[in-house]
Protein backbone atom coordinates (compact mmCIF):
# COMPACT_ATOMS: atom_id res chain seq x y z
CA UNK A 1 0.00 0.00 0.00
CA UNK A 2 1.35 3.52 -1.08
CA UNK A 3 1.53 5.94 1.70
CA UNK A 4 -0.20 8.87 1.29
CA UNK A 5 2.16 12.24 1.46
CA UNK A 6 -0.08 13.86 2.80
CA UNK A 7 -1.21 11.67 6.37
CA UNK A 8 1.16 12.51 9.72
CA UNK A 9 1.05 9.42 11.23
CA UNK A 10 1.25 9.48 15.34
CA UNK A 11 4.23 7.71 16.83
CA UNK A 12 1.67 5.48 18.59
CA UNK A 13 -0.16 3.78 15.29
CA UNK A 14 3.62 2.77 14.00
CA UNK A 15 5.76 -0.05 14.64
CA UNK A 16 8.64 0.77 17.10
CA UNK A 17 10.83 -0.80 13.98
CA UNK A 18 10.68 -0.46 10.37
CA UNK A 19 13.15 -0.49 7.47
CA UNK A 20 11.53 1.55 4.51
CA UNK A 21 12.97 2.75 1.49
CA UNK A 22 11.80 4.93 -1.53
CA UNK A 23 12.46 6.94 -4.57
CA UNK A 24 11.44 10.12 -4.08
CA UNK A 25 12.82 12.87 -2.37
CA UNK A 26 9.61 14.24 -1.24
CA UNK A 27 8.37 10.61 -0.18
CA UNK A 28 11.40 10.40 1.53
CA UNK A 29 11.47 13.39 3.94
CA UNK A 30 7.84 11.52 5.07
CA UNK A 31 9.34 8.34 6.07
CA UNK A 32 10.79 9.96 9.72
CA UNK A 33 7.68 10.34 11.79
CA UNK A 34 7.98 13.35 14.41
CA UNK A 35 9.70 15.22 12.17
CA UNK A 36 8.67 18.43 9.48
CA UNK A 37 11.48 17.86 6.43
CA UNK A 38 12.18 19.71 3.50
CA UNK A 39 14.21 17.83 0.73
CA UNK A 40 15.54 19.52 -2.18
CA UNK A 41 18.15 17.27 -4.64
CA UNK A 42 20.67 18.81 -5.83
CA UNK A 43 22.18 16.37 -8.49
CA UNK A 44 20.16 14.90 -11.39
CA UNK A 45 19.08 11.70 -12.09
CA UNK A 46 16.81 8.66 -10.36
CA UNK A 47 16.54 8.81 -6.25
CA UNK A 48 17.09 6.42 -4.06
CA UNK A 49 16.80 5.99 -0.51
CA UNK A 50 15.92 4.85 2.86
CA UNK A 51 15.65 4.52 6.72
CA UNK A 52 15.60 2.21 9.52
CA UNK A 53 14.76 3.29 12.75
CA UNK A 54 13.75 1.80 16.09
CA UNK A 55 12.18 3.51 18.88
CA UNK A 56 13.19 2.78 22.36
CA UNK A 57 11.06 5.49 24.18
CA UNK A 58 13.51 7.63 25.55
CA UNK A 59 15.58 7.70 22.75
CA UNK A 60 14.89 6.82 19.06
CA UNK A 61 18.10 5.37 16.64
CA UNK A 62 17.82 6.30 13.04
CA UNK A 63 19.97 5.45 9.61
CA UNK A 64 19.20 7.13 6.64
CA UNK A 65 20.85 6.74 3.27
CA UNK A 66 20.67 8.52 -0.09
CA UNK A 67 21.92 8.27 -3.23
CA UNK A 68 21.77 12.06 -4.64
CA UNK A 69 23.18 15.06 -3.50
CA UNK A 70 20.74 16.65 -1.18
CA UNK A 71 19.79 19.97 1.13
CA UNK A 72 17.72 18.97 4.02
CA UNK A 73 15.71 21.09 6.46
CA UNK A 74 14.39 19.46 8.94
CA UNK A 75 12.35 20.40 12.28
CA UNK A 76 11.85 17.55 15.06
CA UNK A 77 10.10 17.22 18.20
CA UNK A 78 11.63 20.31 20.53
CA UNK A 79 12.12 18.18 23.59
CA UNK A 80 14.74 16.28 22.16
CA UNK A 81 18.31 16.50 20.79
CA UNK A 82 19.94 14.49 18.22
CA UNK A 83 23.46 13.52 18.04
CA UNK A 84 24.75 12.03 14.69
CA UNK A 85 27.88 10.54 13.13
CA UNK A 86 28.16 10.19 9.08
CA UNK A 87 28.86 6.65 7.70
CA UNK A 88 29.68 8.29 4.30
CA UNK A 89 33.12 10.04 3.55
CA UNK A 90 31.71 12.69 0.97
CA UNK A 91 31.59 16.38 1.40
CA UNK A 92 28.71 17.39 3.22
CA UNK A 93 27.71 20.07 6.17
CA UNK A 94 25.59 20.59 9.06
CA UNK A 95 24.45 23.71 10.29
CA UNK A 96 26.11 25.43 8.14
CA UNK A 97 29.60 24.24 8.99
CA UNK A 98 31.78 21.92 6.63
CA UNK A 99 31.39 18.55 8.35
CA UNK A 100 34.43 16.29 8.10
CA UNK A 101 34.49 12.64 8.60
CA UNK A 102 35.15 10.87 12.30
CA UNK A 103 33.14 13.91 13.82
CA UNK A 104 29.50 14.31 15.73
CA UNK A 105 26.95 16.33 14.42
CA UNK A 106 24.63 17.64 17.04
CA UNK A 107 20.90 19.30 16.97
CA UNK A 108 20.36 21.17 19.91
CA UNK A 109 16.95 21.29 21.74
CA UNK A 110 14.47 23.11 19.68
CA UNK A 111 16.75 24.13 16.51
CA UNK A 112 16.24 23.64 13.12
CA UNK A 113 18.64 21.38 11.37
CA UNK A 114 20.37 22.12 7.86
CA UNK A 115 22.29 19.09 6.25
CA UNK A 116 23.80 19.74 2.77
CA UNK A 117 25.67 16.83 0.87
CA UNK A 118 27.09 17.17 -2.71
CA UNK A 119 26.88 13.59 -3.44
CA UNK A 120 25.52 10.92 -1.79
CA UNK A 121 25.46 10.09 1.91
CA UNK A 122 24.49 7.73 5.09
CA UNK A 123 24.12 8.98 8.38
CA UNK A 124 23.60 7.05 11.64
CA UNK A 125 22.03 9.21 14.40
CA UNK A 126 20.04 9.07 17.94
CA UNK A 127 17.16 11.50 18.85
CA UNK A 128 17.55 11.74 22.96
CA UNK A 129 14.70 12.97 25.19
CA UNK A 130 16.37 16.18 26.34
CA UNK A 131 15.17 15.46 30.41
CA UNK A 132 16.92 12.01 29.73
CA UNK A 133 19.97 12.96 28.30
CA UNK A 134 20.72 15.67 31.13
CA UNK A 135 19.53 13.33 34.00
CA UNK A 136 22.33 11.02 33.08
CA UNK A 137 24.81 14.06 31.74
CA UNK A 138 24.55 15.46 35.33
CA UNK A 139 25.08 11.72 36.93
CA UNK A 140 27.92 11.15 35.30
CA UNK A 141 29.64 14.92 34.52
CA UNK A 142 27.50 16.82 37.54
CA UNK A 143 26.92 19.41 34.41
CA UNK A 144 23.98 19.51 31.95
CA UNK A 145 24.39 18.18 28.23
CA UNK A 146 24.61 21.79 27.17
CA UNK A 147 28.07 22.38 29.35
CA UNK A 148 29.52 19.55 27.57
CA UNK A 149 28.73 20.60 24.16
CA UNK A 150 29.31 24.56 24.88
CA UNK A 151 27.18 25.50 21.87
CA UNK A 152 28.62 23.75 19.37
CA UNK A 153 26.97 21.68 16.55
CA UNK A 154 30.13 19.89 15.31
CA UNK A 155 32.40 17.77 18.01
CA UNK A 156 35.95 15.98 16.56
CA UNK A 157 38.58 14.86 17.96
CA UNK A 158 38.30 11.57 19.98
CA UNK A 159 37.91 9.00 17.17
CA UNK A 160 38.27 6.20 19.20
CA UNK A 161 35.35 7.32 21.37
CA UNK A 162 32.92 8.24 17.98
CA UNK A 163 33.78 4.56 16.69
CA UNK A 164 32.15 3.00 20.20
CA UNK A 165 29.12 5.36 19.48
CA UNK A 166 28.86 4.34 15.71
CA UNK A 167 29.28 0.44 16.58
CA UNK A 168 26.76 0.95 19.61
CA UNK A 169 24.12 2.39 17.05
CA UNK A 170 24.65 0.03 14.20
CA UNK A 171 24.20 -3.02 16.94
CA UNK A 172 21.48 -1.34 18.56
CA UNK A 173 19.47 -0.41 15.20
CA UNK A 174 21.07 -3.97 13.26
CA UNK A 175 19.51 -6.34 16.02
CA UNK A 176 16.04 -4.54 16.17
CA UNK A 177 15.54 -4.45 12.74
CA UNK A 178 16.70 -8.32 12.43
CA UNK A 179 14.59 -8.90 15.64
CA UNK A 180 11.89 -6.58 16.29
CA UNK A 181 10.64 -8.92 19.16
CA UNK A 182 13.92 -7.94 21.19
CA UNK A 183 12.58 -4.94 21.95
CA UNK A 184 9.37 -5.80 22.92
CA UNK A 185 10.32 -5.76 26.43
CA UNK A 186 10.14 -1.76 28.01
CA UNK A 187 12.98 -3.20 30.55
CA UNK A 188 14.89 -4.21 27.52
CA UNK A 189 14.00 -0.37 25.80
CA UNK A 190 15.19 1.20 29.06
CA UNK A 191 18.73 -0.65 29.06
CA UNK A 192 19.08 0.28 25.24
CA UNK A 193 18.62 3.92 25.74
CA UNK A 194 20.17 4.31 28.63
CA UNK A 195 23.64 2.58 26.81
CA UNK A 196 23.00 4.39 23.82
CA UNK A 197 22.70 8.13 25.55
CA UNK A 198 25.94 7.41 28.02
CA UNK A 199 27.35 6.36 24.77
CA UNK A 200 26.89 9.58 23.14
CA UNK A 201 27.54 11.68 26.38
CA UNK A 202 31.22 9.22 27.13
CA UNK A 203 32.06 10.36 23.32
CA UNK A 204 30.95 14.41 24.10
CA UNK A 205 32.84 14.79 27.32
CA UNK A 206 36.05 13.69 25.86
CA UNK A 207 36.13 15.21 22.55
CA UNK A 208 37.45 18.72 21.61
CA UNK A 209 34.94 21.58 20.28
CA UNK A 210 36.22 22.48 16.69
CA UNK A 211 37.28 25.84 16.25
CA UNK A 212 34.31 28.11 15.51
CA UNK A 213 35.21 29.43 12.02
CA UNK A 214 32.22 29.63 9.67
CA UNK A 215 32.07 32.77 7.91
CA UNK A 216 29.99 35.38 8.56
CA UNK A 217 29.67 35.25 4.73
CA UNK A 218 28.60 31.69 4.76
CA UNK A 219 25.79 32.55 7.05
CA UNK A 220 24.99 35.30 5.02
CA UNK A 221 24.41 33.55 1.65
CA UNK A 222 22.16 30.63 3.38
CA UNK A 223 20.14 33.23 4.22
CA UNK A 224 19.94 34.56 0.63
CA UNK A 225 19.39 31.28 -0.71
CA UNK A 226 16.88 30.82 1.76
CA UNK A 227 14.99 33.99 0.95
CA UNK A 228 15.20 32.80 -2.87
CA UNK A 229 13.35 29.69 -2.46
CA UNK A 230 10.70 31.21 -0.24
CA UNK A 231 10.37 33.83 -2.77
CA UNK A 232 9.85 30.98 -5.91
CA UNK A 233 7.48 28.95 -3.28
CA UNK A 234 5.56 32.00 -2.33
CA UNK A 235 4.99 32.82 -6.20
CA UNK A 236 5.52 29.52 -8.27
CA UNK A 237 4.33 31.22 -11.55
CA UNK A 238 6.22 34.65 -10.83
CA UNK A 239 9.28 35.69 -12.88
CA UNK A 240 12.36 33.93 -11.82
CA UNK A 241 15.15 35.74 -13.31
CA UNK A 242 18.14 35.95 -12.06
CA UNK A 243 17.04 39.94 -12.63
CA UNK A 244 14.10 39.62 -10.86
CA UNK A 245 15.84 37.43 -7.91
CA UNK A 246 18.59 39.82 -7.65
CA UNK A 247 15.75 42.87 -7.40
CA UNK A 248 14.10 41.39 -4.97
CA UNK A 249 16.80 40.64 -2.84
CA UNK A 250 18.73 43.46 -3.33
CA UNK A 251 21.95 41.67 -4.50
CA UNK A 252 24.62 42.05 -7.19
CA UNK A 253 24.20 39.10 -10.00
CA UNK A 254 28.08 38.61 -9.03
CA UNK A 255 27.08 38.67 -5.24
CA UNK A 256 23.78 36.39 -5.88
CA UNK A 257 26.06 33.54 -8.30
CA UNK A 258 28.61 33.51 -5.61
CA UNK A 259 26.03 32.95 -2.59
CA UNK A 260 24.10 29.84 -4.31
CA UNK A 261 27.48 28.23 -5.67
CA UNK A 262 28.80 28.20 -2.13
CA UNK A 263 25.74 27.13 -0.22
CA UNK A 264 24.20 24.69 -2.78
CA UNK A 265 27.04 24.41 -5.98
CA UNK A 266 24.51 25.21 -8.38
CA UNK A 267 24.22 28.83 -9.69
CA UNK A 268 20.83 30.59 -9.22
CA UNK A 269 19.09 29.90 -12.02
CA UNK A 270 19.78 25.86 -11.95
CA UNK A 271 18.69 26.03 -8.45
CA UNK A 272 15.52 27.84 -8.89
CA UNK A 273 14.48 25.56 -11.85
CA UNK A 274 15.29 22.78 -9.09
CA UNK A 275 12.84 24.38 -6.80
CA UNK A 276 10.20 24.72 -9.20
CA UNK A 277 10.47 21.01 -10.26
CA UNK A 278 10.26 20.07 -7.01
CA UNK A 279 6.80 21.83 -6.41
CA UNK A 280 5.48 19.96 -9.93
CA UNK A 281 6.78 16.56 -8.25
CA UNK A 282 5.04 17.21 -5.66
CA UNK A 283 2.03 18.67 -7.12
CA UNK A 284 1.50 15.57 -9.09
CA UNK A 285 2.09 13.07 -6.36
CA UNK A 286 -0.34 14.84 -4.32
CA UNK A 287 -3.20 14.85 -7.47
CA UNK A 288 -3.42 17.37 -9.55
CA UNK A 289 -5.78 16.89 -12.19
CA UNK A 290 -3.19 16.99 -15.03
CA UNK A 291 0.89 16.46 -15.54
CA UNK A 292 0.10 20.18 -17.57
CA UNK A 293 -1.37 21.73 -14.74
CA UNK A 294 1.14 20.93 -12.29
CA UNK A 295 3.48 22.17 -14.65
CA UNK A 296 2.07 25.37 -15.32
CA UNK A 297 1.00 26.03 -11.44
CA UNK A 298 5.40 26.20 -11.73
CA UNK A 299 5.69 28.45 -14.10
CA UNK A 300 6.61 26.17 -16.94
CA UNK A 301 4.91 26.63 -20.27
CA UNK A 302 6.56 25.13 -22.79
CA UNK A 303 5.58 21.46 -21.86
CA UNK A 304 8.44 19.42 -23.95
CA UNK A 305 11.18 21.52 -22.20
CA UNK A 306 9.59 20.92 -18.40
CA UNK A 307 9.37 17.27 -19.67
CA UNK A 308 13.28 16.98 -20.60
CA UNK A 309 13.92 19.07 -17.39
CA UNK A 310 11.52 16.94 -15.55
CA UNK A 311 13.51 13.62 -16.96
CA UNK A 312 17.01 15.02 -16.16
CA UNK A 313 16.38 15.76 -12.56
CA UNK A 314 14.54 12.51 -11.80
CA UNK A 315 15.36 9.95 -14.06
CA UNK A 316 11.70 9.74 -15.20
CA UNK A 317 9.07 11.59 -17.49
CA UNK A 318 6.26 13.48 -15.60
CA UNK A 319 3.80 11.10 -16.94
CA UNK A 320 5.91 8.23 -15.98
CA UNK A 321 5.37 9.80 -12.07
CA UNK A 322 1.41 10.08 -12.96
CA UNK A 323 0.87 6.79 -14.29
CA UNK A 324 3.18 5.36 -11.28
CA UNK A 325 4.19 7.12 -8.70
CA UNK A 326 7.10 6.14 -6.37
CA UNK A 327 6.68 4.35 -3.32
CA UNK A 328 8.00 3.66 0.23
CA UNK A 329 8.16 0.19 1.56
CA UNK A 330 9.78 -2.58 3.25
CA UNK A 331 13.44 -2.38 2.46
CA UNK A 332 16.71 -3.76 3.37
CA UNK A 333 19.58 -1.43 4.50
CA UNK A 334 22.93 -0.94 2.58
CA UNK A 335 25.47 -2.96 3.72
CA UNK A 336 28.90 -0.43 4.53
CA UNK A 337 31.62 -0.38 1.80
Amino acid sequence: MRRDPDIVFPLSTLPRVACEQSNDPFLQSRILPDWMQDYTQLSCGNFEGGIARASLGRVQVFREWINQAIDQRSVADTDIVMIGVTLHQGTCSWQNKEMRADSLFIMRQGEEARFCATAKSDILAATIDASFLNTLSHGLYGVSADRLVNGACLLTGDTQGIARYKSLLLSTLGAAVARPDLIDSEDTRLQLSEDVTVAALEAMGSLSITPSFSPRDHRVHRTMVDRARSFVLSNPTANHSVEALCEHLHMSRRGLHSAFIQVVGVNPCTYIRQVRLHGARKDILSGAPSVSEAAMRWGFWHFGMFSRYYKNQFGELPSETHRNPPRVGMGTWPTLA
